[in-house]
Order: C-alpha cells, then structure tokens, then sequence
C-alpha cells in the first residue's frame, strides 16, 4: 500500500513517495502556469473597472488553492529559507513571489556526499592553476568519500563555534595537528600559572612533554580528544534526528546519497523558474498583489460588519467573527492577508483604512450634493426687476 506522504517529513520517504511528491509540486507548477495567470491576465483588463474586485477575487482563490496545495508544501520543505525574510517564516505564495530572487536552488536539506576527485601527483600540479585540461582515464586515481551523510552533519556541527566553542576549539586543534604532521612542524609548548599566565614554568618544542614525571605524546591526546567530541557530537545529532527526521537513517531508510531524490529538486527548480516567470511578466501587479489582497481584506471586512450589524470602524472579537456565517473564512482570510503579524496586524491596520475610506466617501458626497444644488432650478434664487422704480424683488 502506498505510503500518505502528506504526514510523512521528507526524510522519511521511499522512492515511491518521491515520485508523488514530484508529482504534487509539478500539479502545483500547472496551477500557476495555467490558472493563476490566466487570472491575473484577467485582472489586468479589468483593472479600474466594476469587476476589479470579482477578478481580484478569482486571483485569491487560486493563491489559497496553491497555499494548501500538498506540492506547495513539499515546494517550501526543499529550501533553507530561514534567512531570506529575517528569520521570519515565508507562508503564501505571495510572500514567495515577494522573495523568489532571494531563493536557493531547491534540494534535499541534508548533505549530498559527492566525495573528492583524486587525480595523480603530476596532473595535480597542474590542477592547481586556473585553466583548461585534457585528462587521461590513467591520471584519474578515482572518487573518495571518507563520509556518511551523519558524519558530514557532525563535522558541520563541530566547525560551527555557536553550537559549542570548546569542541569547535578541539576541531581547530586537530587540525592544526594534522597540518603540522603533513608539512614536519612541531609545537610551541608552554607551562604557566593558570592564575598569571606571564609566569611561565616550562617551554619546549616537540609533540612529547612531561607532566608529573609522565612523557605524555600530545598527538595521542589530541586524537583521544577528537574521538571524544565526534562520538558524542554525533549521538547527539543521532538523538535529534530521531525526534526531527531532518535526513533519512535507521532500519529501512532510503540511502540519502541515492540519486532519486534528484527527482525533488528538479520539480521544485521547475516551479521556482516558473513563479519567476509569472512575476516577470507582470511586475507591476505582483509587486502590489500584497497591498491589494490587503485592501480587499478590508473592503470584506467592512461588508461583513455591515451586512450583520457590526459597528463599521470597529472590528469585534475574533470569537464574535467567527459565530457568524462566513466568519470562520474570514478569520482565515484576515490571517493570511496579516502576514507575520496575522489577524492582528489587520485589526491594527483597519481603522486607519476605514476613517480614511469614511473622509473619502464624504468628499465625494459633499461634493455630489453640491452638484446638485447648482444643477437645480428649485434651489436657485428668483428675482423681479423693476425698471421704472429701479427696484430688485426677491
């Protein structure tokens, strides 16, 4: 029986999952390439007249078709997008068109061990140089992998010093170690008072010192130390993968480095190109798709509160909103259309829409019944000329 990928971390699918969710994000791909343009084509020619609001509202639909698309997802779980809009986390697809130039080339999010070409001494020499080489398949020694998919995570996580300083010191000092081995060096080595560093009790050269009368060989020590924080670091990257499933490992487990999840990333590139696409063919409404999704928002809003007794300028308790028919759908709406800040950051920002909708409309109405007055013969003042008395009668 096929497995339901939609509670399944990516990590945790089998190449028969891979396909479906290749599959997902290309139905995705097909919505915005042929839908939601067509929409906002749509909206393009009625923009400025009475359907605007009905386009822009076709426009809506299929972004929330897209949002809660399974492809969509799978789409946003291919990339590190932690950076891109200050940490904060890139929800709808209008937040991605917003940020699609920002966006990495999708791939899974563990390392791919692609090893290390190892040509002979003599090609290497020349390697080194920038330039253009024909190599023979005899100068080609072969392909190294000295790392699984979890070594790699735990060698990251030891040359990061935000997740430990002191085991990210015993990595530098490894390799300071190894250095000095390759290329004949060795050590400075120096005894002092921990409470006067200046006081310096022994200095020498070498990898052998003394300490209580024991000959101590420091590169032994430094390899012990190392063995020491990759085992523990990496039971604790073991540990959390089993609560997170960040890459695939354990009994059953697809291998991480299998050229199918290729399939993932070449679907969701496809989809990246095509959202650039979109965006670049109509700039000026998609750079301002947020603002009106906003407005619209507001305008329902309005409608809402009016249509069921609600003060107008006021927006009541999301619990009030939501006893109501068609509440909860505008709840949601109002969320999404806040971003970050969520309903929130809508109920904020509607008041000052609201009174700034109000003084308009009264303009407006002013204005009308201005027109009117002047355009009326009952409210224009009649007069009598009395040539011979020189008199005006009202």
């Amino acid at each position: 029986m096929s497995s339901q990928i939609d509670f399944k971390r990516i990590a945790e699918y089998d190449e028969k999952d891979i396909s479906k969710a290749a599959d997902e994000i290309n139905e995705t791909t097909y919505i915005l390439k042929k839908n939601l343009r067509k929409k906002i084509k749509m909206y393009e020619k009625l923009m400025g007249t009475d359907m605007q609001n009905d386009a822009f509202e076709n426009i809506t639909e299929v972004f929330e078709k897209i949002d809660n698309s399974l492809g969509f997802k799978i789409y946003k779980d291919l990339h590190d997008l932690d950076h891109i809009n200050n940490d904060k986390k890139i929800s709808g697809i209008d937040e991605v068109f917003k940020y699609i130039d920002q966006f990495p080339i999708a791939s899974v999010q563990w390392p791919i061990i692609g090893g290390f070409y190892l040509f002979d001494h003599e090609t290497e020499k020349k390697l080194i140089h920038p330039g253009e080489y024909s190599i023979n398949q005899d100068q080609f020694f072969g392909n190294l992998k000295f790392y699984s998919v979890v070594d790699d995570i735990t060698m990251q996580q030891l040359m990061n010093p935000s997740y430990s300083t002191r085991r990210h010191d015993h990595w530098k000092l490894f390799l300071n170690l190894a250095v000095a081995e390759c290329i004949g060096l060795e050590p400075l080595y120096e005894y002092y008072d921990l409470r006067d560093p200046s006081k310096k009790l022994v200095t020498q050269k070498g990898f052998i010192i003394k300490k209580n009368g024991t000959e101590i060989d420091i590169r032994v020590e430094i390899k012990k130390l190392f063995k020491m924080i990759f085992e523990t670091t990496k039971k604790e990257v073991l540990n959390h993968n089993e609560k997170k499933k960040d890459f695939p490992d354990g009994e059953g487990a697809l291998d991480p480095s299998n050229p199918v999840w290729n399939k993932l990333s070449e679907a969701a590139n496809k989809l990246t190109s095509s959202i650039k696409s979109l965006k670049n063919e109509f700039p000026v409404i998609i750079a301002n798709i947020k603002k009106d999704q906003i407005n619209f928002t507001f305008q329902e809003i309005r409608d809402f509160l009016k249509n069921n007794g609600f003060d107008e300028k006021v927006i009541p308790a999301r619990s009030k909103i939501e006893s109501m028919t068609g509440g909860q759908g505008l709840v949601k709406r109002m969320s999404k259309a806040g971003g970050a800040g969520g309903m929130e950051k809508i109920k904020e920002d509607y008041p000052k829409w609201i009174f700034e909708q109000l003084r308009l409309e009264e303009e407006v109405k002013a204005k009308k019944d201005e027109n009117i007055d002047k355009d009326n013969p009952s409210n224009q003042k009649k007069f009598d000329i009395d040539h011979k008395e020189g008199i005006i009668k009202i």
